[in-house]
């Protein structure tokens, strides 16, 4: 206790050791005497100079030498007792209390045998530079290791558990557990097991070639399990460690980072709770098979090692129940197979070359790049989607049912690749650059940021901001690829204020087609201009909004395309030809300019607006509108019903000109209005105020589509017929005849452009002939009286009738049969012609001969003429050959009847009484060489070679050099025909045969092609009065009218002593007397041409028992009428 030192200068042999009594006395025992020599109490520390320790044989110390110490805890080798190399251990340092062996730092190799030992032992031999073994016993252990291997000796591997954390290694069997620290700590296993390597402060581990039980905890690197089939358990959670040729290795409870060193090529893995990453750095043939993972679990992430180039996985089932998300490649810089698709999804960390990855089609599948989103380009083909560009020049990915890649720039990027559906990518909330190059239908931007989209010439693509699109100044750039039909969409949905994009937003679009606009919850305003134009942009496709729309291409140079929505949208159009197509909403068109500067047409549901006058408020062009309510101008607004059938103005002075035509009903509304007619058909309604209806076209109101007007009013509304040329003579009151036309029909005989009122008694029509506006038919819905000539601007005076004149035949020309009356030839027609006149045939032929009517030409050689046969049948002959009769076309004998021979483009016809009959052969040509064979005009003559002529009565023979219609004949069979008929150039010879005396009759068509009675050795023919009777007293007679309009014949008064009877088509009259009249009677014809002219002729007959017939000429009303 006072420091003093008892220094041992001689031991014996078997004096080992310094020892304390029970009561603190310091001894050394002498093992050979049997005696003990006491040092002093209490003990003092005693030290064995090394120099003067002398050992017989072996430098060990035996159980024995503690025989008989007590209270001996340590055994400090040092000093005299340093070059001592084994230590035994039994039951005399049991007793002696033994609980700690020291080693000196000049040690040799120092081997301590406590296999007979059980008490606890601590053992160090820290200071020890060759290190120490140390046979176990059956105690708890605690073993400090030198410089050197040091090594715990164990006589068998079995039920053995060894835990490496922190720097310290436990080995424990059941009932104890050794503790080893240092170094490099071996244990050593005497069953033939080997040595288990605890190396690097137990950081690397290296196993025995038994089977071990491992756990390795906090600092342990490395476990190498190549020599036994070994379990590894990661005690500590969230380890990083390398292990080779494991068999069974176990996790613990949090991310842990396991480095496979060899060959991973099965085994039992599992990596217990957390995020766990098994990271494989040998590949077999650089390949890994699903069946690998047959034994492992809770493996979260699969990386293979940087140093594996090319790496081919196929991960399935066993993959997927393994825990396996994440696959990172990354360090690859080859070629890399990846196929993943029957597993639930998952995520690949991509290398630096070229990859190959098959995803899921049910998971969700996310590629990670060593690469900038603005690095890379994206296409897909027949499925496969690929992103080249990244880290290293060739770096390329290919995939199969990738949803999703993460960019080394922090950027994401969405796939949507249903199928059927359009091939999506979507960038993140950022500012993303995507550049697509071919199959890709959709490049979204997603959320934010001054995005970059590039499409390729690939394939059309849709470019899609959500409510993002930089507004006013530009910063989002959209390319489409060239040649094709790109979509740039915008979507607001959801918006809770107003929107408005303006025309600059427009200025980095390039190669863009259609704007896609969605949007729901508030409006949105799109300004489109030059910079919309430069963009490409034709287009706008509001379909998918709700909440109104207002599409303003006014600065637009070129035509827009339009769809409206669901709300209510305006469509704003430019200088084009714009298609604006409102949606379920009330839709508006704008114009920049008066109404009355527009042109309104409807087709198929169509509305076309055509600006007429562009030089005032800027030039609108010709829009198509379809499902657009309301046309908004500078000075009113007008509506169209949902079919746009209907075009109403509003409460304005509206002019609304739809001459473009298709309108069912245009209203004007209140206000006075100007409505112009279209093409026909429609209803036109003026509404309250004083209105002009206007026609401008003949094809705006027809015959087969009038145009009504159904509110008219004659003081206060206007019909406009000035396109018509002006100066229409009106004819204010026109004969209802059953129809509209009909009754119009009237109107050609007045040589004059002319607009005619008439009526059936509900209805009025107003019918317009000649002129601009000829043919065109007015219906006034209601009228019945006819507008006074100040309501009718085009009007410029009254229509004056004129005189009508009824002439009654008397003298006619009566032939025998053997006389002629011939005049020069007056026509060489050969193609269309027509020959006509008035015949009373007597009945008589005696040879059946061909009694001519009429011929012009050679009878031998040219011309055509019309004959009778003996039955009273009708022929023709032409160039003198007799070609054909008619079956039909007869002669009544003693009955006046009109005959007309009419050759049309060839074919002859004949008719009577206005009716038209065939001929058989009516193809036959006619001889046309009239220089050499002209002939004549010839009426009444024998047939060729001579025969019988005609035996009757003929007048008013006419020639024409044009095929008369069977109208044309049947409206003027009974006219005098003068120079203001419309067909009088064609008319060469006209012989009215009214003379009454002489042989000379007077052409009376103008050319002076006067006839004469032909006397050739025969009978010349003969006038005679045609008012002839009969033996029964009855009368026979003829009219004939001369007038400008067509006449309406009738008998105004009856007969007193007889009957009277009028063919009012004919003018034929037949008087029968009274049985036993004697004396005079009379009627009166009256001929009334529907315009006030009217003019009545007196017949007076007398009865004398002999017969009857009409008397001298009658003059009632100081017009005097030839009898």
């Amino acid at each position: 206790s006072d420091g003093a030192v008892l220094t041992l200068t001689t031991i014996s042999a078997y004096s080992a050791g310094i020892a304390v009594d029970g009561s603190g006395n310091l001894y050394i025992p002498d093992y050979q005497a049997g005696t003990i020599q006491e040092l002093g109490s209490p003990a003092i520390p005693v030290t064995y100079p090394g120099v003067s320790l002398s050992v017989t044989g072996a430098s060990v110390v035996p159980d024995s030498y503690f025989l008989g110490l007590g209270n001996t805890p340590t055994l400090s080798l040092s000093g005299g007792l340093a070059n001592v190399n084994a230590v035994t251990l039994g039951s005399n340092a049991m007793a002696a209390g033994l609980t700690k062996i020291m080693s000196g730092s000049d040690q040799n190799l120092l081997v301590i045998n406590a296999s007979a030992y059980s008490n606890a032992l601590t053992v160090d031999a820290s200071a020890d530079a060759a290190g120490a073994t140390l046979i176990a016993g059956t105690g708890v252990e605690t073993f400090y290791g030198g410089g050197g291997i040091n090594a715990l000796s164990l006589a068998s591997i079995a039920n053995q558990t060894v835990t490496i954390s922190g720097g310290t290694s436990t080995v424990s069997n059941n009932g104890h557990a050794d503790t080893l620290i240092g170094n490099t700590m071996w244990v050593t296993y005497n069953d033939g097991s080997g040595n288990l390597s605890i190396n690097n402060n137990a950081s690397q581990i290296i196993g025995s070639v038994g089977n071990e039980v491992l756990r390795v905890g906090a600092g342990v690197t490395y476990v190498d399990g190549s020599f036994g089939d070994d379990t590894v358990t990661l005690m500590a959670g969230g380890q990083t460690v390398t292990v080779a040729v494991t068999e069974t290795l176990i996790g613990g409870s949090g991310n842990d980072v396991v480095t496979l060193y060899d060959a991973f090529t099965g085994g039992s893995i599992d990596l217990g709770a957390g995020a766990n990453t098994l990271i494989v750095s040998n590949l077999s043939g650089g390949t890994l098979t699903d069946s690998v993972f047959a034994q492992v679990h809770n493996v979260q992430a699969l990386a293979i090692g940087n140093g594996i180039p090319n790496a081919s996985l196929t991960l399935s089932s066993q993959a997927q129940a393994a825990g396996i998300a994440l696959v990172d490649v990354s360090g690859t810089t080859g070629y890399d197979w990846i196929d993943a698709g029957q597993m639930g999804g998952i995520t690949l960390a991509a290398g630096t070359g070229y990859d190959n990855f098959i995803g899921s089609s049910s998971g969700h599948d996310v590629a990670i790049l060593q690469a900038a989103e603005g690095q890379t380009s994206l296409s897909v083909n027949g499925g496969t989607f690929t992103i080249f560009g990244g880290a290293t020049s060739g770096s390329a990915l290919n995939s199969s049912n990738l949803d999703e890649v993460r960019f080394n720039d922090g950027h994401t990027l969405a796939i949507f690749a249903a199928s059927g559906s359009p091939i999506t990518v979507a960038g993140g909330a950022g500012s993303d650059t995507i550049h697509a190059t071919y199959g890709i239908d959709v490049i979204d931007a997603g959320s934010g940021g001054n995005d970059t989209l590039i499409g390729g010439s690939g394939n059309s693509t849709n470019f899609v901001f959500h409510g993002g699109f930089d507004a006013s100044t530009g910063h989002d750039t959209v390319i489409g690829g060239a040649g094709r039909q790109n979509v740039l969409t915008m979507d607001f949905t959801g918006g809770t204020v107003s929107v408005s994009v303006a025309d600059a937003a427009f200025t980095n679009v390039q190669n863009v087609q259609l704007l896609n606009v969605v949007a729901s919850g508030a409006p949105v305003n799109i300004t489109l201009g030059a910079a919309a134009s430069g963009s490409g942009i034709n287009m706008v496709d509001a379909h998918m909004t709700d909440s109104g729309v207002t599409i303003d291409g006014h600065a637009e140079a070129g035509g827009l395309n339009v769809i409206g929505g669901y709300g209510a949208d305006t469509f704003n159009g430019g200088s084009g030809n714009d298609y604006f197509a409102g949606g379920a909403g009330t839709d508006k068109a704008v114009y920049h300019g008066a109404m009355a500067g527009y042109h309104f047409g409807v087709a198929s549901g169509n509305v076309s607006v055509q600006d007429i006058n562009p030089t005032l408020g800027g030039n609108d062009g010709t829009d198509l509108l379809t499902g657009v309510e309301t046309l908004q101008f500078t000075d009113g607004s007008v509506t169209l019903s949902a079919n746009g059938s209907t075009l109403t103005g509003g409460t304005g002075a509206d002019t609304l000109d739809t001459s473009m035509g298709g309108f069912a009903t245009v209203n004007g509304g209140a206000g006075a209005d100007v409505l112009i007619a279209g093409a026909g058909g429609e209803t036109l309604i003026g509404g309250s105020g004083n209105d002009v209806f206007t026609i401008n076209s003949a094809a705006a109101s027809t015959t087969a589509v009038p145009t009504v007007i159904a509110d008219f009013v004659s003081g206060a509304d206007k019909i406009d017929l000035s396109a018509g040329g002006g100066g229409l003579t009106y004819v204010q009151g026109l004969t209802w005849k059953g129809t509209p036309v009909a009754s119009g029909a009237a109107l050609s005989g007045l040589n004059q452009n002319a607009v005619a009122f008439t009526t059936d008694g509900t209805d009025g029509w107003l019918m317009v002939k000649g002129g601009a506006l000829d043919g065109t038919l007015i219906k006034l819905a209601g009228v019945t009286t006819g507008p006074a000539l100040s309501d009718i601007t085009g009007a410029g005076s009254l229509f004056s009738p004129g005189a009508v004149t009824l002439t009654e035949t008397a003298n006619v020309v009566q032939f025998s049969g053997s006389n002629v009356i011939a005049a020069p030839l007056v026509s060489t027609a050969t193609t269309s012609l027509t020959q006509e006149a008035w015949v009373k045939w007597d009945g008589y032929n005696s040879g059946g001969s061909a009694q001519f009517i009429f011929y012009n030409g050679d009878g031998s050689f040219t011309g055509s003429g019309l004959f009778v046969d003996g039955s009273g049948h009708l022929g023709f002959m032409a160039g003198g050959v007799i070609l054909s009769v008619s079956s039909n076309a007869v002669l009544t004998a003693g009955q006046w009847q009109h005959v007309a021979l009419v050759r049309n483009s060839g074919t002859f016809t004949v008719n009577v009484d206005g009716v038209d009959y065939g001929f058989p052969s009516g193809n036959a040509g006619i001889g046309s060489d009239f220089a050499n064979h002209p002939g004549g005009s010839f009426i009444g003559a024998a047939g060729t070679g001579g025969g019988e002529g005609f035996h009757g009565e003929i007048k008013d023979v006419r020639f024409w050099d044009t095929a008369r219609t069977s109208s044309d004949l049947s409206q003027n069979m009974n006219k005098i025909i003068t120079s203001s008929d419309p067909a009088w150039a064609s008319l060469k010879g006209y012989w009215r045969l009214n003379e009454g005396t002489g042989s000379s009759l007077a052409d009376s068509s103008g050319h002076n092609n006067n006839a004469s009675f032909y006397v050739d050795g025969q009978a010349a023919p003969v006038w005679v009065d045609d008012r002839g009777t009969t033996p029964a007293g009855a009368v026979d007679g003829h009219l004939q009218v001369s007038s400008g309009l067509g006449v309406t014949l009738s008998i105004l008064t009856a007969a007193q002593h007889g009957t009277a009877t009028l063919d009012a088509a004919t003018g034929n009259w037949h008087y029968a007397p009274n049985n036993g009249f004697l004396g005079h009677d009379s009627f009166v014809v009256q001929a009334d041409n529907g315009y006030g002219g009217i003019a009545t002729k007196t017949i007076t007959v007398a009865s004398t028992g002999t017969g009857a017939f009409n008397t001298a000429p009658f003059s009632p009303g100081g017009v005097v009428f030839d009898a």
